[in-house]
């Protein structure tokens, strides 16, 4: 038996094996260990939110004050409001009396800035439900869609009797459509006539604003007799804001409408 190695082959070029060749090799197994995983370790809070919502009491690197109007200033950062808003970033990226003076002038009492800056900073609104309607309109100037959306659920959840028309005409005027669908169902369901004894109802001004609950009224309803009463409030409303012709002329199709939808099919 003839146990030779790669070099002693390689140096006798002359060496005739008839042997069998046995070769030996020394190897080296490794594999990785994981250590014990631990599951019990604690992850920080996350508190990105909270502390962006400190900058806002605390100045030392504001660069811009946010004045209320009855005069309340908040000291803030062009670049957090700039980067929330489109509106605000416009203000200071031209040459404007914003970006001149570092004062933004708002319409908005005091209350409102505070929760818009807020959300700015949070995108949370602790107080949304104390005025969700003055908050929207603010909301919809600075083009904040979440927290549209937040005010238009606020407004939803306190929707009652007294502030139906009120909640559609917002809901009509910024577009808040979830809202104005829920809130003509609420008026659709047996509290027509109780909207209609409210204060809001007799502010209205618009014949196509209630031209509008009417239609909504008309296209879900199928008793005979309150589509006609509709048609008839709709009249009387029209007639003593309008020529007692026009109203006539308004009328007529709409009592037509209701008795389409209200006769049943005609057997053959």
């Amino acid at each position: 038996m003839a146990v030779l190695f790669r070099s002693e082959i390689k140096s006798d070029t002359s060496a005739n094996i008839n042997e069998p060749l046995y070769l030996f090799f020394k190897l080296l197994v490794s594999h990785a260990v994981k250590a014990a995983v631990c599951s019990n370790i604690p992850l920080p809070y996350i508190q990105l939110s909270e502390d962006l919502g400190n900058l806002l009491t605390d100045d030392s690197f504001s660069d811009v004050t946010m004045k209320s109007a009855d005069g309340q200033e908040f000291r803030a950062h062009k670049n957090v409001l700039a980067a929330r808003s489109k509106v605000l970033r416009a203000h200071f990226e031209h040459n404007t009396k914003e970006s001149i003076t570092n004062v933004v002038e708002t319409p908005w009492e005091t209350a409102v800035l505070r929760d818009v800056l807020m959300f700015v900073y949070t995108d949370k609104v602790p107080r949304v439900d104390d005025a969700p309607d003055k908050l929207l309109v603010a909301a919809d100037y600075y083009q904040l869609d979440r927290l549209k959306s937040l005010c238009e659920d606020a407004l939803n959840n306190r929707l009652t009797v007294e502030n139906a028309v009120d909640t559609l005409q917002l809901a009509d005027l910024y577009s808040l459509n979830l809202l104005r669908q829920s809130t003509l169902n609420f008026i659709k369901n047996d509290r027509l006539k109780l909207v209609k004894e409210t204060q809001g109802w007799k502010n209205i001004k618009s014949v196509e604003f209630i031209q509008m609950i009417y239609d909504f009224i008309l296209a879900h309803q199928i008793n005979k007799s309150l589509l006609i009463n509709i048609n008839v409030d709709l009249y009387v409303y029209v007639e003593t804001i309008m020529d007692p012709f026009i109203a006539f002329l308004c009328f007529v199709p709409a009592c037509c409408l209701s008795f389409s939808h209200a006769a049943p099919a005609q057997k053959q």
